[in-house]
Parts: structure tokens; C-alpha cells; sequence
């Protein structure tokens, strides 16, 4: 019973200790799905990220009209060939299908890739004008404003943040 009042005045002293420096902590909140959705360098990658999007459907767009033809030339063929010469040009065929359906899904990829990359650059960016912008203001930490109950307009960073992003990254 001895041991039990002791652990628990040791964990009334760790809490009481601890409850003075969490009230020292000064918390910032940060509107990250605003900027996000309205920074210039946000605009600009979702802009180049449409563009890489048409620019690789078109190219999909042309291999499948490539193989449309061979399909449509493949059918048109089929009773004048002989049974070998046939086989052979199915073979070829389905060797083109393979392989547009490589080449559709390394353009896929690539895509992706590329969109992945720009987003997390701009995401990156953000991060690092978030945390210069909480220091210079004398924050601890910045948590995100969809994460917060309540914080005081006087602790909300977006703004700040979102003019600093705009300014550095086009």
C-alpha cells in the first residue's frame, strides 16, 4: 500500500512539473489545406501536372490508334493468308498489345511520378515557410487549423505563411 502512495506523489510531482511548461508552449495554428489549395506555386504544379496529363494521353492516344490499325489491317488480311502467315501476324499482334500496354503503363508511371514529385515540393516548400514564419513569431510549434478546436486569430499563421510562399516559390 506504501508502494503504491509513492508512485502515485511521483506522478503528482511529473505532472506538476510538467503542467508549467506545457502552459510556456506557445502553439501556432496553420490553414495548410488553404494554402495549399490557393499558393501560386500550388496553381503552378497543379497546372504543369495537367499539362504532363494531356501531353501522356495523347501520346497513349497514338499508340492505341498505331494499334487499331494493325487490328483493323490484322482483320482485313484474315481471308486472304494462309494459316501459317496468319498465326504469324496474330503473333505479331498480340507482341504489339504487350507492349503497348508496357509502354501505356511506364507513361502511367512516369505520371505519376512527376505529379507525386511536384506535390511534395510544394508541400515541402510550405513546411519550410511555416516553420520560419512560427520561429520569427516566437512559436514552438505550428499545428494544422483543421486539427485546432479553438485558437485565437492573433495564432493563426496561414496568411503570413501564404504571402511568403506566394513571394519565394513561383
Amino acid at each position: 500500500m506504501r508502494n503504491i502512495w509513492q508512485v502515485m506523489a511521483v506522478v503528482a510531482l511529473v505532472v506538476g512539473l510538467a503542467l508549467p511548461a506545457a502552459a510556456q508552449t506557445k502553439v501556432a495554428v496553420v490553414d495548410t489545406q488553404l494554402i495549399l489549395s490557393t499558393a501560386n506555386a500550388a496553381k503552378t504544379a497543379a497546372e504543369a501536372i495537367k499539362k504532363a496529363t494531356e501531353t501522356a494521353q495523347g501520346k497513349i492516344n497514338a499508340l492505341e490508334a498505331r494499334l487499331a490499325k494493325q487490328q483493323d489491317e490484322l482483320r482485313s488480311k484474315k481471308g486472304v493468308l494462309s494459316a501459317d502467315k496468319l498465326a504469324e501476324e496474330e503473333e505479331k499482334f498480340r507482341k504489339a498489345v504487350r507492349d503497348f500496354r508496357t509502354e501505356a503503363q511506364s507513361i502511367q508511371a512516369a505520371l505519376e511520378q512527376d505529379s507525386r514529385n511536384r506535390r511534395n515540393r510544394v508541400i515541402e516548400a510550405v513546411r519550410v515557410e511555416i516553420e520560419a514564419v512560427a520561429k520569427e513569431k516566437g512559436y514552438d510549434m505550428a499545428i494544422a487549423k483543421n486539427l485546432v478546436l479553438f485558437a485565437g486569430a492573433q495564432d493563426d499563421l496561414t496568411q503570413d505563411v501564404l504571402k511568403r510562399v506566394n513571394a519565394k516559390v513561383k
